[in-house]
């Protein structure tokens, strides 16, 4: 796995299911998350958040490049100064309502130069490649991820011995790698000494965290984040690897 975070794998496992996650405190687990579409409501988290996943579908639509830089700051700048007052939360997830809403934007843009009129009707019926599609699923997916990895980096250096951060980079980037190596390795990447059984047991808490921050990055877009829709979410997006045998049944 390398610096940009473009597609770690670590592996989870049932073994350290969060009692939180189980049973009747099933309620208590959900409602501890941030939800109701907190980009809406935070112009400026949504360009941190999900800039890339704009960036890159922007370019799917707008083939050269400069125009493309245009068209994105152009939205971006909108929707900092304005926010997202047109969303329908009746739609129940933030990826569908953004994507609908940058691809009207890039094709405004390509009217007024242009000089064509076209409705909102109109737009909506024009064709759009599948590949723009997967793109944008994609990087959105890319966007989950890399913020997951933020905030456990942020929980790490928080907390006193903490390795999470750094043994979950390793043993993604390092999967063949035994326990004794890996622990040599993290040593020597961190400077504090880690034997193999320690490593072991940090590694298996790092995953845990891991998928508890998918969770709540996903449940973060959902209108009502209910376990269903948080599984449906993270099986769209190719994010369930990350936290099976971490959620409810």
């Amino acid at each position: 796995m390398d610096s940009n975070l473009t597609d770690p794998t670590p592996t989870t496992g049932g073994s350290d299911l969060d009692e939180s996650h189980s049973g009747s405190s099933q309620r208590v687990w959900l409602n501890r998350i941030s939800t109701r579409w907190t980009a809406v409501n935070n112009p400026t988290l949504f360009v941190k958040r999900y800039g890339r996943a704009i960036r890159k579908y922007v370019a799917t639509l707008i083939h050269d490049p400069h125009d493309a830089e245009e068209v994105e700051q152009e939205f971006m700048l909108r929707m900092v100064q304005k926010g997202f007052h047109s969303a329908d939360s009746n739609k129940g997830k933030f990826r569908y309502y953004l994507i609908t809403i940058v691809r009207n934007a890039a094709m405004q843009w390509l009217c007024r130069r242009n000089q064509v009129p076209l409705s909102i009707e109109g737009m909506e019926q024009l064709p759009v490649s599948e590949a723009s599609q997967l793109e944008w699923t994609s990087d959105w997916r890319k966007c989950i991820l890399k913020a997951a990895w933020k905030s456990l980096d942020k929980y790490q250096k928080r907390t006193t011995n903490n390795l999470f951060c750094v043994v979950l980079r390793a043993a993604a980037q390092y999967p063949d790698e035994d326990s004794p190596t890996l622990a040599k390795r993290v040593s020597e990447m961190s400077g504090q000494e880690l034997k193999p059984e320690a490593f072991r047991k940090q590694l298996s808490r790092a995953r845990k965290r891991f998928a508890d921050l998918i969770v709540q990055e996903v449940a973060r877009t959902l209108v009502e984040p209910t376990l269903e829709g948080i599984k449906d979410e993270l099986n769209c997006l190719d994010l369930m690897k990350y936290v099976e045998g971490y959620l409810s049944e």
